[in-house]
């Protein structure tokens, strides 16, 4: 059955240092530690209970560790052209769910002109499935402790690919309008999909069109 209300207690602890290497380069590092004890379910996710045909037989509420701790090391890199500015980021994140992810970033913000620049923007994505990760649980074997079939556990990679373009006004008011694509895309972690399933999407791609427009005066 669903849980009640439960409590869940989190610290989280971030250790940074940033350096300017010369007049145009600048350099950050961080570290950071993230510890939840108590209720880590997501009440709304269920897993399916299905036999050798695929055919689901119940439907039970996911278990999650009542733990969890997270670390990450994030490096950036600012580097100042003539031109714009470069921004180069990387962040290795891992935890004791078994979930490590790799993210890359980069930004390159050109200046067309005195009052007006554009902005490429590139990032992925990557990570790992976490231990108790699976889509579905079979009739025929042992329930265990800890299951969840949310795809945000699961093994999967992201990109977003994006361009902003700004301007300042003569009246010292600035606007700027940014189109970014973006695309999830699940992973099998190397589960055997049983009878119909296996005809099946089970890991849809999820995509998604952001415009975005702001003006500042």
């Amino acid at each position: 059955s669903r849980d009640g209300a439960q409590d869940k207690d989190t610290i989280d602890v971030l250790f940074g240092l940033t350096q300017i290497i010369n007049r145009r380069t600048i350099m950050q590092l961080n570290y950071g530690m993230s510890v939840s004890d108590g209720y880590l379910n997501d009440p709304y996710k269920l897993v399916s209970v299905v036999n050798n045909q695929g055919t689901v037989q119940d439907t039970l509420f996911e278990s999650r560790p009542d733990s969890r701790t997270k670390h990450n090391v994030y490096w950036q890199t600012k580097y100042a052209m003539d031109s714009g500015v470069v921004d180069l980021s990387y962040r290795f994140a891992t935890d004791d769910w078994d979930i490590q992810s790799h993210t890359l970033e980069s930004r390159l913000r050109y200046n067309l002109s005195d009052n007006s620049y554009i902005q490429p923007h590139l990032r992925y994505y990557q990570q790992s499935a976490a231990e108790f990760y699976q889509p579905f649980l079979l009739s025929d074997q042992p329930l265990p402790t800890y299951a969840s079939a949310d795809y945000r556990l699961g093994d999967m990679d992201a990109y977003t690919v994006g361009l902003k373009y700004g301007q300042k006004l003569d009246n010292g008011d600035a606007w700027a309008v940014r189109v970014e694509y973006y695309q999830q895309n699940p992973k099998n972690a190397g589960f055997a999909e049983p009878g119909q399933l296996a005809e099946l999407d089970l890991y849809p791609s999820i995509k998604a069109l952001i415009v975005q427009f702001n003006y500042q005066f």
